[in-house]
């Protein structure tokens, strides 16, 4: 218990071990030095405290097994991390043929961090005496600062040897200071004693070939106890090389900050040390935004994983990469860059930085993707243009055949009634061939800038009854009495005016409700008008076959149709739409469709509808 007692009180940390490193008791001390608990101690036993990778190590197991005692310096581990430096003292002895050893441990990291400053106080010292580049000086405060001490180093940075400056024998330091320099120096000197503080100063020097030489000065004046200067002391050093290298530097730095491209430089996490003005004006973020952020602030989801993976691996690996990256702005909006990250390999042969310099191609890309949609719908149109031909062809022949087939066969054989029922087949079908010819006339005109528009004063209330009367025709044309027409117009009013061209208006609606009934099926079929601020709103709604989102973007392409077989039902050039959407553009409105297949289709259309001739009196 005795030993007990003293062995946990001991000022000292003390381990108690077997021969394989197993820790059977630890003191007070030790716990507090290792931050761990004794249980603890002796569950990680020597790997817990010992850093096995300090080389000294081995060096002290064999000392131990040769002399039985040890005194040595070892790096120790604390708690989860922190290396220290201790003294370690190894006596090993035995009890009952057991061989144990006590260890005493002392922390002599702060007195090692007291050597280390000690040693490298005294190195710079003697490095300062006699391997410093510059010149050491001391000199009187006269006129001249008559040099009573120079140091070796004059003769490489002037030319002279220090016995030329000594007492001035040959010539003084001053001679040498550039002119427009010297005023600039000896006010310096004078405004240090003054304020009794050093004083630094850089300055142009001619030395013995008369080259000119950039320098630094750094000195001091020293007072005796009356308080008068007693002597001033300094060190002048050539930085001529490191004003060549600010200037360089200078010039890199306006060439990088001025760059029309991105330049960022990361760590090697991709964490942002500096980047140019370039990056923060594409990527819209301030300095304060990005300098210490990681580049990933840029990611705009839209870039594979892969396409990352591939990169780091490139760059990690001590190769350059390109590639294309579409990336987000600070205020979300996305853009294109033609990137290339290189590495920047350190005096060791590590990756200490990565390079990012970038170019936005948003621009580019987006006329790459107007080119390439100019050129799917060039092809489309090609392709459209094609079947409308071969199209046209049947059309046109259909109804031709009819007319020149019935004439053929009117005879005076016929009676009354087959000649009155060939007769309005004929005359159906050059109904027919007239509405192709106009609406190929339509085309020309529309394509070539020649359509005119007239505008009147149209009432829009009995306009709609006529298209109802037209409704009626176009259901029995197309064998669909069954469907459900409804019209919508304004309430409270016996008439609507507004100035537009009757004409073209009317062929707009009745291509559209031509449309409707054509592709309904079953169902119903709705239209009207209705003010919609400066300008009326009119619609033509149905229950029908309805219209892929893929074939939408086409829709009011010239010769597109939704069905574009030979033998398809519904008939039609595919340019009444194309026509209708012109025509409307040139009576000051715009066109456009909602429709979901299989659900139907609504087209809305506006004119303006503010510039009648006629006052409100029109109106009730």
């Amino acid at each position: 218990m005795m030993y007990r007692s003293f062995f946990d009180n001991n000022l000292d940390a003390l381990l108690l071990t077997t021969d394989d490193g197993q820790i059977l008791a630890a003191n007070k001390a030790a716990c507090r030095l290792f931050e761990k608990t004794e249980a603890k101690l002796k569950k990680y036993g020597r790997s817990g405290v010992v850093d096995l990778s300090d080389p000294r190590l081995k060096t002290i197991m064999q000392q131990r097994v040769s002399r039985g005692v040890v005194k040595e310096r070892l790096r120790l581990k604390r708690g989860l991390n922190e290396l220290f430096e201790a003294e370690i003292t190894i006596t090993v002895f035995f009890i009952e043929n057991e061989k144990r050893t006590i260890i005493s441990i002392r922390d002599v990291s702060k007195e090692l961090e007291n050597e280390l400053k000690l040693e490298k106080h005294k190195q710079q010292t003697e490095s300062l005496i006699h391997n410093l580049p510059g010149m050491v000086y001391r000199c009187l405060n006269d006129e001249n600062y008559t040099f009573t001490y120079v140091s070796k180093g004059s003769l490489k940075l002037t030319g002279y040897s220090p016995r030329v400056f000594m007492n001035d024998k040959l010539t003084h330091y001053g001679n040498l200071i550039n002119e427009k320099y010297r005023d600039e120096v000896f006010k310096k000197i004078d405004a240090s004693i003054a304020s009794k503080s050093a004083f630094e100063v850089e300055y142009q020097i001619v030395d013995r070939k008369g080259q000119t030489r950039w320098v630094w000065e750094r000195g001091r004046p020293v007072f005796d106890e009356n308080g008068n200067v007693e002597y001033l002391e300094g060190y002048i050093e050539d930085i001529s090389e490191r004003k060549s290298v600010e200037r360089d530097l200078i010039k890199f730095t306006r060439a990088v900050e001025q760059n029309m491209s991105s330049i960022v430089l990361t760590d090697i996490k991709g964490n942002i040390e500096y980047a140019n003005q370039a990056f923060f004006d594409m990527a819209g973020f301030s300095r304060t935004d990005a300098i210490g952020k990681n580049m990933r602030l840029l990611k705009s989801g839209l870039v594979s994983a892969d396409v990352y993976k591939e990169m780091w691996g490139t760059i990690l690996n001590g190769n350059t990469w390109r590639g294309e990256l579409i990336n987000k702005k600070k205020n979300g909006e996305l853009f294109w860059v033609n990137k290339a990250i290189s590495p920047i390999i350190d005096s060791r042969g590590k990756i200490s930085n990565f390079v990012s310099v970038a170019e936005n191609i948003t621009e580019r890309k987006k006329a790459e993707e107007e080119l390439l949609e100019a050129k799917e719908r060039a092809e489309e149109v090609d392709r459209l243009k094609t079947a409308f031909l071969a199209n046209m062809s049947h059309e046109l022949r259909t109804p031709l055949n009819a007319v020149i087939g019935f004439s053929e066969l009117i005879d005076e054989h016929m009676s009354k009634e087959q000649i009155l029922e060939f007769s309005r087949t004929i005359n159906q079908s050059g109904n027919h061939l007239l509405e192709i010819v106009e609406q190929i006339f339509d085309v020309s005109l529309l394509e070539t800038g020649n359509m005119a528009i007239d505008q009147f004063d149209v009432d829009l209330f009995p306009f709609f009854s006529e298209l109802a009367a037209e409704i009626v025709k176009m259901k029995m044309k197309h064998g669909k009495d069954h469907l459900a027409v409804d019209v919508k117009l304004p309430r409270n009013k016996q008439s609507f005016f507004v100035q537009t061209d009757k004409k073209r208006l009317r062929q707009v609606l009745i291509h559209l409700l031509d449309n409707a009934v054509k592709f309904t099926g079953k169902g119903s079929i709705q239209y009207g008008f209705k003010p919609d601020g400066e300008n009326l709103l009119f619609w033509v709604a149905d229950t029908g076959l309805g219209i892929s989102e893929a074939k939408q973007r086409m829709i009011f392409v010239m010769f597109n149709q939704v069905e574009q077989s030979y033998t398809r039902e519904t008939g039609g050039l595919g340019i009444g739409l194309t026509v209708s959407q012109k025509l409307v553009e040139l009576m000051g409105g715009k066109m456009w469709l909602e429709s979901k297949l299989g659900k139907g289709s609504t087209f809305y259309f506006t004119i303006p509808q503010n510039n009648s001739t006629l006052d409100k009196r029109h109106e009730i």
